[in-house]
């Protein structure tokens, strides 16, 4: 298994909803140019977070990158389909979850 090969947790760390990187992080440090709607996202992300953490399902609960991705298990939960206010609005589920995945490339090619 490619992930378990290459990843000694299983899969892309910053994939886990217990964030190695908080998603402020990559709006602060300036490597992704600003957006318009930028904090919209950032919290609509903090409040799933926060969902979350309420429930302790961060062991559970995954940042998937595309909708039924492979990185994202069976017993996993996609944040983006699960948490509010992502679970009751999937245009703003699916803009959030293309601006992580902007925001992780801009933020590693610095």
């Amino acid at each position: 298994n490619f992930a378990k090969k290459h990843h000694p947790m299983g899969q892309m760390v910053h994939d886990f909803s217990y964030a190695f990187i908080n998603p402020e992080e990559y709006v602060t440090s300036k490597f992704p140019p600003s957006r318009e709607d930028d904090d919209l996202i950032l919290t609509a992300m903090h409040d799933a977070l926060e969902w979350v953490y309420a429930r302790n399902a961060y062991s559970r609960v995954f940042l998937c990158p595309y909708p039924n991705s492979s990185t994202c298990r069976e017993n996993q939960i996609d944040l983006f389909s699960s948490a509010p206010p992502f679970a009751d609005n999937s245009e703003l589920a699916a803009r959030a979850r293309v601006r992580v995945q902007e925001w992780k490339m801009e933020y590693a090619m610095g």
